[in-house]
């Protein structure tokens, strides 16, 4: 292994060479990693530029980029880790790259860096179906947590109709029609289904003759929403989170578990 240079990112006056490199190899490997995640960055040549090579070493995002080669010197992979407390936030493969010959040297390299830095473990911050923890995951701790701001919930939900739909097509619940009432505590959601398609998410408030027919307390919405947690682990939490039986049906249906990659920075 060995640090990502100038040669590995796409600037004006080198883009026959250097753009091909990034386009089919680097950004490549970062789109199949995002083929995973309900959640991820999207990056474009500008971004990886800046934190490849302009952002300040100095700063707390600074995160040190390595390309994993071949015997033969050839690019099969990269790892991104930072400086500051050893965290890996990203660690891909080419497709035809065994992880479990890989990974060994991946592992070694990144604990060397450890021992430079006076460091005697570091934290693996890869989505919990990455394909590292089949071969250690009784060894090393990750830590899938994020920050995520939605800022407009409703119109959040309508942007996402078309995976909503996707997913009620898929199931027991194909061509739904009703209603959700959610209840958010302070304040609540109400979707209407029509024969599969959310077509409407509005703001609705909860009164004590009607409370909804699910309630999710303190912005735990979102966590079920974004595939944080699911609704069975919600209602074993906490007995404040509650549905009827038909809410919890769909609410299982449209929102299912699914990792997410937002780190770096």
């Amino acid at each position: 292994m060995r640090p990502a240079t100038e040669e590995d990112v796409p600037f004006s006056d080198k883009e026959h060479t250097f753009l091909f490199f990034f386009l089919f190899f680097w950004a490549a490997l970062y789109e199949h990693a995002m083929s995973r995640s309900l959640v991820a960055n999207v990056r474009d040549e500008a971004i990886w530029r800046y934190e490849v090579l302009l952002r300040n070493k100095d700063s707390y995002a600074y995160a040190d980029c390595a390309i994993i080669e071949s015997v033969k010197g050839e690019p099969v992979g990269y790892l991104v880790y930072s400086r500051e407390w050893l965290d890996v936030e990203q660690y891909e493969l080419k497709s035809n790259m065994s992880w479990q010959t890989v990974t060994p040297s991946v592992l070694r390299y990144v604990f060397d860096a450890g021992k430079d830095m006076g460091r005697l473990e570091s934290l693996f911050r890869l989505d919990f179906n990455h394909p590292l923890w089949e071969m250690v995951e009784s060894q090393i701790c990750y830590d899938d947590g994020r920050y995520l701001r939605i800022p407009n919930l409703p119109d959040f939900l309508c942007h996402i109709a078309p995976v909503i739909k996707q997913r009620l097509a898929e199931s027991a619940l194909a061509g739904h029609t009703g209603e959700l009432k959610i209840n958010l505590s302070q304040d609540g959601l109400r979707l209407k289904f029509e024969k599969g398609h959310l077509t409407e998410a509005q703001p609705w408030s909860p009164t004590p003759t009607d409370e909804g027919d699910a309630v999710f307390p303190n912005g735990t919405f979102k966590q079920l929403v974004l595939g944080f947690w699911t609704f069975e682990e919600l209602l074993s939490a906490s007995e404040d989170y509650w549905a009827d039986d038909k809410a919890q049906e769909l609410l299982q249906v449209l929102f299912s578990k699914n990792p997410s990659w937002s780190s770096w920075p």
